[in-house]
């Protein structure tokens, strides 16, 4: 909001900056049609259109970005809209973010051909531990560097098409931090970005790694009887016949279940591209920068799903499943509170409580999606199977009472891992928070009262966009006590790994593996 009441008060005392603004849209865009702006009007200003460093005056962005230069379109339809335009909104992210979604539905194939390639092509060559695991080889890293340069190479072309957008709501580069948010530059609050970008990437490598050791432990589990070993398949079975939840589990062997986890961690991407992905009955899409004479339809569609889906939605959607951190935050819960609050007690906007609604209802959907996929089915699950696995070959080292070791590509793994989880969980606590304050705003209250007191049609639709948000953010916070609860079970087993005499843990407490240790000492002597 602060550059709009700079612009406005230049504008007014007759300087040359002008304003910034559009037409009415909610926070992804999804209210407009693609006509932005007249190719005449633009000729007539070309001088200061293409005078250089135009974005960096207007919204201090770096000259020189790291990922080559500013598109054209975006500098156009930016001084379109900083110049032409009256009124106090931004440009929609819907209207121009098209090429980012391309970039980002690229991602998302990519990282899925990668990962599915990867784990059956480079089972066969992982070495065997002494226990019954599969060990990555010393090379391994070098194979996630295609993955990790590919996605922050598409990462880096999308990001131009959404910066404008946020800036123009929010103002500033900023960094969350616990209790309180850090203002950065450009460049700083960028490269933040792409490295939380590398940890989300190299998250999913880690999941893609462990599966692999997984899956080798049927053609290890036989090297490690020969030397003496009980086999990690062994005392995994004794772990989970001792656990009165998955008690069932224990004839379903370690490969499957962690076959089965890994699948679970690709949900994120599945869904992304069905909720995104435009159904054959839509009109045609386009993934440029709108001009003029493209229909709405264009930018707003029915998905694979059945569900109504545009640009700005799919863009979030798309961007978090493939971890694209400084595409997800231009288009994320700041954006929307700002959005929220610019629209808010609008009187030039007799839909504003709708559309203030919408924000709300919006992210709560977002947070919902982010919650249930990546923050339970990728990483909580994926968390406690990798904890009770780690577990495992420490307890293995116990009954060979063999120096323990901390593991630490399999500790990094799970710190990642926790981190994930712990990060998603802010998102989910901050999002409720913001519907919470939004079913509560006393500006929205006071709105509602002559509406509901007249009747009809507005007013019942209103109190259904009130009562679903409601419950939107109801199911929200069940959820987040899921994730929570799955992610304090997992903390509970690691340090259980570090407290109980066998050196692994479940939810009754410490296993016992007293006839396992008797088993070991056979073993060694048949060795």
């Amino acid at each position: 909001m602060a550059v709009y009441s700079r612009l406005k008060e230049k504008s007014d005392s007759g300087e040359s900056d002008g304003d910034l603004s559009s037409t009415s849209s909610g926070s992804d865009g999804s209210e407009h049609g693609c006509s932005v702006f007249d190719s005449r009007e633009l000729d007539s200003g070309s001088s200061d259109r293409t005078e250089k460093h135009f974005l960096h005056r207007l919204h201090r962005l770096p000259k020189r970005p790291p990922f080559g230069s500013w598109p054209q379109e975006i500098q156009e339809i930016t001084y379109h809209y900083h110049h032409s335009r009256n009124g106090d909104e931004p440009v929609p992210m819907g209207l121009i973010c098209g090429p980012a979604l391309l970039w980002a539905f690229r991602n998302v194939g990519w990282q899925m051909a990668y990962f599915l390639c990867l784990m059956p092509l480079g089972t066969p060559f992982l070495e065997c531990t002494p226990n019954g695991l599969g060990r990555t080889p010393s090379w391994w890293f070098i194979t996630l560097l295609p993955v990790v340069s590919v996605s922050l190479w598409f990462e880096m072309r999308a990001v131009p098409y959404v910066l404008v957008p946020m800036l123009q709501v929010i103002d500033h580069f900023a960094i969350k931090l616990p209790g309180r948010r850090v203002r950065l530059r450009a460049c700083p609050w960028l490269l933040v970005q792409f490295w939380m970008s590398f940890l989300n990437v190299s998250n999913s490598a880690n999941i893609c790694a462990f599966t692999m050791r997984v899956m080798a432990e049927k053609r290890c589990s036989k090297e490690a009887e020969e030397h003496g070993h009980v086999p990690l398949g062994r005392i995994w079975e004794e772990v989970i016949s001792q656990s009165f939840l998955l008690d069932r589990l224990d004839q379903v062997s370690l490969p499957w279940i962690g076959l089965g986890f890994w699948l679970l961690s690709f949900s994120p991407l599945l869904f992304a591209v069905l909720s995104s992905w435009p159904a054959p009955s839509a009109l045609p899409v386009t993934y440029e920068v709108c001009t003029d004479g493209t229909p709405k339809g264009a930018i707003q569609y029915n998905s694979l799903l059945g569900h109504n889906a545009n640009h700005g939605t799919a863009v979030s959607y798309l961007s978090e499943a493939c971890g694209m951190t400084s595409v997800l935050n231009c288009a994320s819960l700041d954006y929307a509170k700002s959005k929220f609050n610019m629209q808010l007690g609008s009187p030039h906007d007799k839909a504003w409580v709708a559309k203030c609604l919408n924000h709300a209802e919006g992210q709560c959907v977002r947070s919902l999606v982010r919650t249930f996929f990546a923050g339970t089915l990728k990483n909580a699950l994926q968390l406690n199977l990798q904890i009770t696995v780690y577990a495992c070959r420490r307890a293995s080292q116990v009954l060979m009472h063999e120096p323990e070791e901390l593991m630490p590509e399999m500790l990094y793994s799970i710190l990642l891992g926790i981190f994930s989880v712990l990060l998603i969980l802010q998102d989910t606590k901050a999002t409720w928070t913001f519907a919470d304050e939004a079913i509560k705003n006393k500006k929205i209250y006071e709105a509602m009262m002559p509406i509901r007191a007249q009747g009809g049609e507005l007013a019942t639709d209103l109190d259904s966009r009130i009562q679903r948000l409601r419950c939107l953010a109801t199911l929200l916070l069940l959820l987040a006590v899921v994730c929570g609860g799955l992610l304090i079970y997992a903390i509970a087993k690691l340090s259980m790994s570090f407290g109980c005499e066998s050196a692994v843990g479940n939810i009754n407490g410490c296993v016992d593996l007293a006839h396992l240790a008797n088993a070991t000492a056979i073993l060694s002597l048949k060795a």
